[in-house]
Order: structure tokens, then sequence, then C-alpha cells
């Protein structure tokens, strides 16, 4: 099955950084395709998927920029109890935020990667993962997971000191015990080794968090955890210990998403400096509201303290919401606004409101085959 979805984007925006402000506002325009693939076998399934961004300005800040998102995942039943799944996901962006929310792209309670807006760099990422999911009964099951992630800054010499290129290895092992249908607890295990390149000591950290999960509605899950972590550096006496912990409500059914979270990550590797302590949360909404109309809203924040290097304090927030309403059968006009905020004491401060209509076209099975 092929489908495909175009966005044409126009509208106002406003705001400022640092060294440079566009107090008065300028209108700009975006267009945003993508192209998904998907094929259904009897023990397979492959998804793949692709994203063009581009934003253009009338002013003379240089925010134009072209965006990229590209992710491809195969899973399968290799066996009664065993099944496989290997995804690689690339995405190359100024502005991920914007890039994902106009496209009605909810915000993600997994990992999170620095994003420069206000001096319009470029951020990519690569985020190659393998996961291995075993049945043993219906209350048990067992989960292992390995990924490489790297992140990279192009053109970013004026940052040098603060933006680095970096590679993190993890692995993780999740045991799941059900106590009655709906919920029960997990014991997790997580290990990463972080390459900061030349400037910092690369990094170690050991994670192990108890859970517990719960379905509280139709579709709907609650999950807690917690637990200690250890960072241990190639540096002497830079070794220390901290706490992880994630708090989450999700609905995942595409066309009626919910997702509500909180996570503290301690020896995290962002791009910004070293590794570092985070606090993230978020609240997102994608559903349809009777049979004409649909809405998106999505919330989230962020607040980094390093831990080892260079000393830096930055948090940030950003929020979108939109409203849509059918035209024709794959057409809708959409209003939608954008606030994003970074702290302004930081070099990379930045604080910006965009207000935009668009038209969107959407057939996701544009094109079907069967045999």
């Amino acid at each position: 099955m092929v489908g495909t979805t175009v966005d044409l984007v126009g509208g106002g925006i406003s705001g400022q950084n640092l060294f440079r402000s566009n107090t008065s506002g300028s209108f700009f325009y975006e267009v945003y395709p993508s192209i998904q693939v998907r094929s259904v076998g009897s023990h397979s399934e492959l998804e793949i998927s692709y994203a063009f961004g581009l934003s253009r300005f009338n002013n003379d800040l240089n925010y134009n920029s072209n965006s990229h998102a590209v992710s491809a995942m195969l899973s399968g039943s290799v066996a009664p109890k065993w099944k496989l799944s290997v995804a690689d996901r690339f995405q190359r962006s100024s502005n991920f935020a914007t890039f994902d929310a106009t496209r009605g792209i909810l915000s993600t309670a997994n990992g999170f990667v620095f994003n420069p807006v206000a001096h319009d760099i470029l951020t990519e990422t690569n985020n190659v993962s393998f996961t291995a999911d075993y049945t043993a009964n219906e209350k048990s099951s067992l989960s292992l997971n390995a990924s490489h992630l790297f992140v990279s800054y192009p053109h970013s010499e004026p940052f040098n000191g603060l933006l680095f290129d970096q590679q993190r290895v993890s692995e993780s092992i999740t045991y799941s015990q059900k106590v009655t249908e709906n919920g029960g607890w997990n014991l997790t295990y997580d290990g990463a080794y972080a390459d900061l390149g030349h400037q910092f000591p690369n990094t170690h950290t050991h994670a192990v968090s108890a859970g517990y999960f719960q379905q509280i509605g139709h579709d709907l899950t609650l999950r807690l955890a917690a637990g200690p972590t250890y960072v241990r550096t190639a540096a002497p006496f830079e070794n220390y210990s901290g706490y992880n912990a994630h708090v989450s409500v999700q609905k995942p059914i595409k066309s009626n998403a919910l997702l509500l979270y909180y996570a503290h990550e301690s020896g995290a590797s962002t791009g910004l400096g070293s590794i570092s302590d985070n606090d993230r949360a978020g609240f997102g909404v994608s559903r349809s509201i009777g049979t004409n109309a649909s809405f998106f809203a999505d919330v989230s924040l962020f607040d980094l303290r390093s831990k080892l290097g260079v000393n830096y304090k930055t948090r940030g927030i950003s929020t979108a919401a939109s409203v849509g309403i059918p035209v024709g059968r794959m057409l809708s006009l959409r209003w939608g606004a954008q606030y994003q905020r970074y702290d302004e004491a930081s070099v990379f401060g930045l604080e910006q409101t965009r207000i935009y209509i668009s038209v969107r076209f959407n057939a996701p099975e544009l094109w079907k085959v069967t045999r």
C-alpha cells in the first residue's frame, strides 16, 4: 500500500534571538510532501516513509531551510514465541519541532537531541535499532534492544565549544510479568556508551529501573518506572551517581493518539556539551472531532544541566496546535499556531511565534495491491 500527504503552508512569524531580531514579523511559506509505503505479509511487515520540508521567509535573517526525514522498519515473527524488528530513522532539520508539528507529528518520550533553532543550524540524527521480543507464556515476556544513535551539527563552527558530534551505543533488557489481565510489573537494565569525540572523555552509563504498567482505558496504558543510574567516565574522579524516572500515559492509535509523559535522565548525551542530567515533559493529542473536523495539540519541555566539561544550563518549551476541516474527500483546510522559547540567558536564547493556514492533501491508500 502506497500513500501520500502534502501540506501547503503559509503564515506569519515574529520573534527574536540573542543576536538577531525580527520583532516586526515576516511572512513565510512552506511545503511538506511525504510518501509512505507499507507491505504486510503473513509473518512480516515492512514500513518505509520519506518526508521533505521546504521553508522560505521574506526577511534577511536567512532562516530558509530544507528538512528531510527517512524511516524504515521491518518486523516479523521468526518462531511462535519470537518477534524481531529492525528500524532506522534519519532526520535533518534546523527546527525539528516545527518540522514535526506542522505535519501533525506528536513529540516522542523516547530520547532527546538538542536543536539550536535560534541560529538556523542544521541538526542531523540517525538512529538504528534492533529489538527481539520473547513471549514465554501469557503472563511473562522478555525484550532485548540494541541501538546506535549518531548526532551531527554540520556548519556549526561558531559554536564548536558547545555543540559536538556524538555517537551513542545502547542496549537494554526488560523482563515483564503480568499480575492481572490489564496490569503488571517489569524490571529493566539499560547500558550505554557515549563517544564524545576528542573534547570530552567517553562515558559508560548503567541504569536499573523497576516499573509498573496498567491499562486504564480502551487502548490507554499507564507506565511508571524508576531506579538508580551510575555514570563512569574515562576521566579520573568524574564518576557520579544519579537516578532515572519515567511516567507516561499513552494511546498509540494514529487517528486518535494521546501522549502524556515525564522523564528524568542522568548521564544523557544530547549533542550540547558533554553529558547532562535532563528533565523532559510533554503532552500531545491528535484526534477526530465528530465526522467533519480534526484537532492536534503538542507541548514539550526540556531542562538540561551539564555534569562534565562546559558548565551550562538551558531549558525550552515548544507548543503547537491546529484545527482542520475537510473541504473534499482528500483535501482539508487547517489553521495552526506554534510558540517556541529557549532560555534567553543562553547563547541559544529564542522566542518565536508562528501563525499559519494550510491546505492538506491526504491519500493514505493512494495505491493498493493485494495478492
